[in-house]
């Protein structure tokens, strides 16, 4: 019913949340430009409003873009503002809102229908720090709780209540830290631990018989990357 490139949209949110050297000093400005190169090279478009004051760095209106042609669709994700604040040991804290707000839509064909999801990416109790240098960044992110919940899923502009469809995917005690080495090719190592996922998922076509329901829960999660 629905196509998605789940590699093409499930790649924003963790490059950017569970990226991660040695400690030397780093600038607010130094993070935040490596960040939105690192978000351009994978195929992005970003717009946003910059400020700096007493050595800090806001970056407001924060907007991500990727169009998605095989779909006939693309991503939006709506990322209000993001302080990079300088520790003073040489590490940059990054300051990010609760909720990120996303978008995913598709154009319709003769065989399948145009479609719009709106989700948000939740976070709790998180943080995050970089530490190394320009050329090796750390990036540690820890949170409470993280989640992906559907609020509205339009399909040939008719809209699905939750009694037809629901995304809700919340993981416990996130850890991730990942070493970014910078050059002419770029360089990870990520590890990773969660402490419990949950998710509730239900699709129905009012105007057909199938659904997809899937329930469950996993714990004690831990994952390893190399890129």
């Amino acid at each position: 019913m629905f196509r998605l490139n789940s590699a093409s949209i499930g790649l924003a949110l963790p490059a950017m949340l569970l990226s991660s050297a040695a400690w030397a000093d780093l600038t607010p400005s130094q993070v935040w430009g490596d960040w939105r190169q690192y978000m351009e090279g994978m195929g992005y478009g970003i717009s946003a409003s910059e400020t700096e004051a007493g050595g800090n760095l806001t970056v407001s209106d924060l907007t991500l873009d990727m169009p998605m042609p095989d779909e006939g669709g693309a991503v939006t994700m709506t990322m209000g503002t993001f302080e990079f604040i300088a520790n003073g040991d040489g590490s940059v804290a990054i300051v990010m809102p609760d909720t990120l707000p996303m978008t995913i839509s598709a154009t319709g064909t003769d065989t399948d229908p145009g479609f719009t999801m709106n989700l948000d990416y939740t976070q709790s109790d998180h943080s995050m720090t970089v530490s190394g240098t320009p050329e090796n960044m750390t990036y540690a992110y820890d949170a409470g709780t993280i989640g992906l919940k559907l609020t509205e899923l339009m399909v040939d502009d008719k809209s699905y209540g939750e009694e037809n469809a629901k995304i809700d995917v919340v993981a416990t005690d996130f850890t991730s830290r990942t070493t970014m080495a910078i050059g002419d090719m770029r360089s990870y190592e990520q590890t990773g631990q969660i402490g419990s996922v949950s998710y509730d998922l239900f699709v129905h076509n009012p105007e057909q018989t199938g659904q997809l329901a899937m329930v469950g829960s996993m714990s004690e999660l831990t994952l390893e990357g190399v890129g």
